[in-house]
């Protein structure tokens, strides 16, 4: 980092936006493919039914799957060299795991209703 009598280079001040930009970019590439990817297991899942499943275990697939592999690296690498954007981009991981797993859970739901009351009769 350049520093001059306590001020910040033009610089390293342009590398700061460069590294913000980078990381918004993979984050909202992130977005994008972790939606691509759950639409994808819930189709699949959908089709094979008896198929048994746990949800931690596919938010886990998700999460390491090849295609996100780049963009977790360049925010990794983002972060470790500007640590003031660490935060805020572990805060939009959360925020995308989360919102992810409130999709699989209401996507899930029918069949885990389903499979819950398999035994019981109807009220009529």
């Amino acid at each position: 980092m350049h520093y001059t009598e306590g001020n910040l280079c033009a610089e390293d001040r342009a590398l700061r936006h460069v590294a913000c930009s980078k990381v918004r970019t993979a984050l909202c590439s992130i977005e994008t493919k972790w939606t691509t990817l759950l639409d994808s297991l819930v189709n699949q899942l959908s089709a094979r039914p008896s198929l048994n499943f746990n949800l931690d275990m596919l938010l886990q697939y998700v999460e390491t799957h090849p295609q996100l592999r780049s963009e977790n690296a360049e925010v990794a690498r983002y972060t470790t060299a500007f640590p003031e954007f660490s935060d805020a981009a572990s805060a939009a991981l959360d925020r995308i795991r989360s919102r992810a797993r409130r999709q699989l859970e209401r996507a899930l739901e029918p069949r885990e209703y389903q499979h819950r009351f398999r035994f019981t009769k109807g009220l009529s």
